[in-house]
């Protein structure tokens, strides 16, 4: 059974007088309109009969309302619209006053008692107390109101509704609301942001400088209550808002706030998407500035800027110098100013120029010379320094079985002593042994030959004896936008790389990064050697892997299936929280998961084959909240008691708030009872969700502002922003009316 606890009922009249005490913060006892137009009716009009209607009584006015007509306040007094549509009442002049929609309508009056003294009387419902002053002599009259329509028939009571129910806005965006349905006047209020209006059909709401999730409130007279939310999201923006690229570079650019969807658009080059929350920029092949600009729903715009350059280029890309000997080195493309560093020697100068002289050190040794740009690229030459360096020509060499091939030594310090792995050598008789003829074997493969001087100095040329150019791996499986490095080895001289889709950098020498395009299919590197040699990688391009569903909300120890689609299977799975049925599943093979026991959110992460993952989201939800009062509608001293009753289990944060007629809201707080106006104060932290019933007050009502009184329980994810509609466990809400 469900247990009930109960906080004082002095604590609930220190919350009903805090509502007296503040008569500056609540609106009138009655709303007023600006009128459009009026009606009023003399006391000589009561004389005028007509056929009496069903029920007895007087006709008062027989007509139909073109515009519609607005309530003029009484000595001081205004008069809300009631659930029938009008409001009626009388000053001492003896002259009604009326507020009515468009339409046809009987008002009809009858007697109901007379008193001795003058004043004003009025109840607020379908049928409420006029006051009519006939001879010095106050009447209350039992007012009703009956539109007229063409089949004779009463139209049903038409829903109050609010449009739209749901918006999203930027910071300092605006959304028109629509008010329909409902009885008499529409009430508008606002948690946070700007309205344009209080009163009316239409009210523009303009959202504040903070993102987060706001309400807007619609209210009618008869006190019905609609809600609409509105999600506030940060100013757009592009990341990274600069970027540097070479020609066939890439760059992911990724949208951050506004409102999506989002649209993407370049000014020059290629976009992978142009839609969708990134895009993957590829610059054109021409030097400049290019902007990448992305839209959102609502009109914004932000941009990020690409500086486009040639590639950074060094020449030579190697050299090979004497003990203490220099050379020039020219740099190209890049960006900005270069500067250059050598693991040993000297270079001039050191930055600021595109040419710079390198000296090589007095030690036999292999150095570098790394020059880089501004934006921090940067490109390696090799330099190998050599005592009296021998030279020899050609320096590589690609033979078929038992053929020849002429060598010429040069440099050093003759005479030449030379020598071969395997094959044979036939030395050209001169007095410096500069010149031999190499016969190749019949043996496939790379072999050497070593040429050295008086001086110990050697050289070594590589022989490919039929052994065509090949790249690794021959195959690979690629995710879209994914990267492979691929190496080339055999053939002759440099190597040349190219890709039927996708790309490859750089596009020479023996090892490239190939980068897959956003398309699933079939690619193809090649790559070709200077004697025309060409070898072919095949590649798979395929679908990045969905989990399906993406988002899954459960209930604790409940089970819910999840599917992967595309990618490469087979997929490993793993869990945040609770229990999979399997850790490896093929494609279109469902594997079940257990939640856990605990409320909250976790996910859960696919790996396929390629190593492209998915995600998935579990919510766990086990909780549910209700407010209960013990009326809809109450007077002054009739008691009001308000109940929270919550079932469940888990752990949140308890909110619990009074929202008054004029939209200011009290928290109502588990100490202090009443927490500052227009805030969001805890009743309870991290408190345990259990099968409860609390009475949040039992108290008489004292003298109160007619009007609407909503109370809002909020169960919430703890620790968690309650103004965010995600960490919301379970909400609900309960309406009184105070006549």
């Amino acid at each position: 059974m469900p247990h009930r606890t109960s906080p004082s009922a002095f604590a609930g009249a220190v919350l009903l007088a805090a509502l007296l005490v503040a008569p500056a913060l609540l609106p009138g006892l009655f709303r007023a309109a600006a009128p459009d137009s009026s009606l009023s009716l003399t006391a000589a009009a009561l004389a005028q009969e007509e056929t009496p209607p069903a029920g007895g009584g007087r006709t008062l006015l027989v007509g139909t309302v073109v515009n519609s007509l607005t309530l003029v306040g009484i000595g001081g007094v205004t008069v809300a619209v009631e659930p029938s549509g009008i409001t009626v009442i009388t000053g001492a002049d003896g002259a009604f006053e009326l507020e009515l929609a468009a339409g046809s309508y009987r008002v009809t009056a009858s007697q109901r008692e007379s008193v001795a003294e003058e004043g004003i009387a009025f109840f607020l419902s379908a049928e409420f107390v006029g006051v009519e002053v006939v001879e010095g002599e106050t009447t209350l009259l039992e007012v009703a109101l009956t539109p007229i329509l063409a089949g004779g028939d009463v139209p049903p009571p038409v829903p109050l509704a609010i449009l739209p129910r749901r918006a999203i806005l930027p910071t300092g965006g605006t959304q028109a609301f629509n008010a329909s349905g409902g009885t008499g006047s529409y009430f508008w209020e606002v948690t946070t942001g700007s309205q344009s209006s209080t009163i009316g059909p239409l009210m523009v709401y303009t959202a504040p400088n903070v993102a987060g999730n706001h309400l807007v409130i619609l209210s009618d007279t008869a006190g019905n209550v609609r809600t609409a939310s509105v999600l506030v999201s940060n100013p757009l923006a592009v990341t990274p808002a600069t970027a540097t690229l070479p020609f066939g570079g890439s760059q992911r650019f990724r949208g951050l706030g506004g409102v999506q969807p989002y649209a993407w658009q370049a000014d020059a080059g290629t976009l992978s998407d142009t839609s969708g929350e990134s895009s993957a920029f590829t610059p054109p092949a021409t030097s400049g500035e290019v902007g990448v600009t992305l839209s959102d729903a609502a009109g914004n715009q932000a941009q990020a800027t690409v500086q486009v350059i040639q590639p950074l280029a060094i020449s030579p890309t190697s050299a090979t110098l004497d003990l203490g000997a220099s050379t020039e080195f020219v740099v190209s493309g890049g960006t900005g100013e270069y500067s250059f560093t050598a693991s040993a020697g000297d270079v001039s100068p050191t930055s600021g120029s595109a040419t710079v002289t390198y000296t090589a050190p007095s030690l036999v040794s292999n150095q570098t010379l790394v020059v880089t740009d501004s934006a921090g690229n940067s490109i390696t030459a090799a330099i190998n320094v050599a005592r009296g360096a021998i030279r020899v020509t050609p320096a590589t060499a690609n033979l078929d079985f038992n053929a020849t091939q002429s060598f010429f030594a040069f440099r050093g310090t003759p005479p030449y002593i030379w020598s071969a792995q395997q094959g044979s050598l036939s030395l050209n008789q001169t007095t410096e042994n500069e010149r031999t003829t190499f016969t190749a074997p019949d043996t496939a493969g790379i072999f050497t030959i070593t040429v050295s001087d008086s001086s110990e100095n050697e050289a070594v040329v590589n022989v490919n004896v039929n052994l065509d150019v090949q790249v690794t791996p021959g195959t690979a499986s690629v995710a879209l936008e994914g990267t492979q490095e691929f190496t080339a080895t055999g053939g002759s001289g440099s190597y040349i790389w190219s890709a039927s889709n996708g790309q490859v950098a750089p596009t020479s020498g023996p090892t490239v990064m190939y980068t897959a395009p956003n398309v699933a299919g079939t690619a193809n590197v090649i790559v070709t050697d200077t004697a025309g040699n060409s070898a072919t990688a095949t590649i798979e391009v395929a679908q990045r892997p969905r989990l399906t569903p993406a988002t899954a909300v459960v209930g604790a120890g409940e089970s819910v299936e999840f599917t992967v689609f595309g990618g490469r299977p087979p997929y490993i799975w793993q869990a945040d929280a609770g229990e999979l049925a399997a850790t490896t599943t093929d494609e279109g093979v469902a594997n079940e998961h257990s939640a856990t026991s605990f409320v909250g959110a976790y996910n859960i992460l696919i790996t396929d084959r390629a190593g492209s993952q998915a995600q998935a989201t579990v919510q766990v939800v086990s909780a549910s909240v209700e407010v209960q009062t013990n009326q809809e509608s109450f007077r002054e001293g009739e008691t009001l008691q308000v109940d929270v009753v919550t079932t469940g289990r888990g752990r949140a944060d308890k909110f619990l708030i009074m929202v008054l007629p004029n939209g200011i809201f009290l928290p109502i707080t588990g100490t202090n009872l009443i927490g500052p106006l227009n805030t969001i104060e805890p009743y309870a932290r991290d408190a345990t969700i259990s099968d409860e019933t609390m009475n949040l007050l039992t108290v008489p009502l004292p003298a109160l502002p007619a009007g609407a009184y909503t109370f809002v329980a909020v169960l919430n994810t703890p620790g968690t922003d309650p103004l965010v509609f995600i960490n919301h466990l379970a909400l609900r809400a309960r309406t009184v009316s105070v006549r």
